[in-house]
Parts: C-alpha cells; structure tokens; sequence
C-alpha cells in the first residue's frame, strides 16, 4: 500500500480504502516516521527546527545544539525553556551553571528561578535588624511564589541569626529581617526566588 498523500497541517500519510493494503510494511520506516511525526521534534539546531516542513501552532522543538526547548506559535518559533549549560565549565555555578550573585533562568511552563547572594550590615528599627532590600535585575512578570534564603557564616557566630525570615516580598524584590535584636550586624545570605 503507497502513500496516496500528506495531511497538509499534520504532515501523517493518507491511503486511500482503494488500495490493496501491502504486508511488507518495513518496521525501520514505520519507527523512523513515528519518532518524527510525534507533537515535539528534535533538530540539530534552531534552522533544522525552522526547515521541518510541517510547523504548526502548539509544535514542541528542541534544538540539540543549545538544548533549548521551542514552542511553535503558527508563524515562527518561540523559545520556552533555558538551553543546557556545561556545570563543569563553571565549577562555581549556583544553577545549572550559571554564575551567581543575581543568576536567573527560565524553566518550562514559566517558572522561573532567580538566585544570588548578599552580605551587608544591617539596620535596625522597631526591635529588628533589617538587611538592604533585594531588587531582581528584571522583575517576576506575575508574581512571586516563594523565596528561601540560607544564612552564610561571615566572621564570627554572631553573623548567624535563628530567627531571620523575609519581609516585604513582592515581584520586584525582597528584604530578609532578623527578628528580635537591637545592634546592627554584618550578615550574609545566599537566596533563591521562585516565581512566574
């Protein structure tokens, strides 16, 4: 049985019920064509994405190259996920290989991770240490999901702190309060931020 045409959108093959159907099917074309014609492609790099010859709106790419992950949206790609990065070429990373302090990446279905790290000397008022605000680079485009933060040991055991939390957190930022002391400290705190 021969392929009497392509589904114009799809890109599946049509027989027509007139043809004798044929035994011989090779099973090598038959996987070939179904690991190509499934509803996310891989290509060896954006072009190989952009030269598949059936795109349509909703059609899931990935580009081997870079590893990032495209959603096609009827008229062109749209990337939707950050590529693959090398840990190894950056021994020091905090995510996936990207460099803190202020590091942010973008995951699949919009969440995205922002991280970075801060020492300072804190205010105090109304019975609290207050360390300086931290403003993402770009803001959370919705909002903020959650933020947890990771006391770093400065100079001496005073610098840790059992009662610190965040305050003030929003999609631009944050600041983290120390509850309960009156002398200005210097601390320090690694945080990652979540948000869409």
């Amino acid at each position: 049985m021969a392929v009497n045409s392509y589904d114009p959108t799809m890109g599946y093959p049509k027989f027509l019920d007139t043809d004798a159907p044929d035994v011989a099917v090779n099973p090598t074309e038959v996987a070939k064509y179904a690991a190509d014609v499934g509803n996310r492609i891989i290509r060896a790099n954006l072009a190989g994405l952009d030269a598949y010859a059936y795109k349509r709106a909703g059609l899931l790419g990935e580009a081997a190259d870079t590893g990032k992950q495209y959603r096609h949206t009827g008229s062109g790609w749209a990337e939707i996920g950050a590529g693959r990065v090398d840990a190894n070429a950056n021994p020091g990373a905090a995510i996936s290989g990207i460099t803190v302090p202020n590091a942010a990446v973008s995951l699949p279905q919009g969440l995205i991770v922002k991280t970075g790290i801060l020492t300072a000397t804190t205010s105090v008022a109304f019975g609290n240490e207050y360390m300086p605000r931290i403003v993402f680079g770009t803001p959370f485009p919705t909002s903020l999901l959650s933020v947890h933060i990771m006391q770093v040991h400065v100079s001496s055991a005073a610098s840790m702190h059992p009662n610190a939390a965040t305050d003030d957190a929003t999609k631009t930022g944050f600041r983290v309060l120390y509850s309960g002391t009156t002398s200005a400290t210097t601390r320090s705190f690694m945080w990652t931020a979540f948000g869409y």
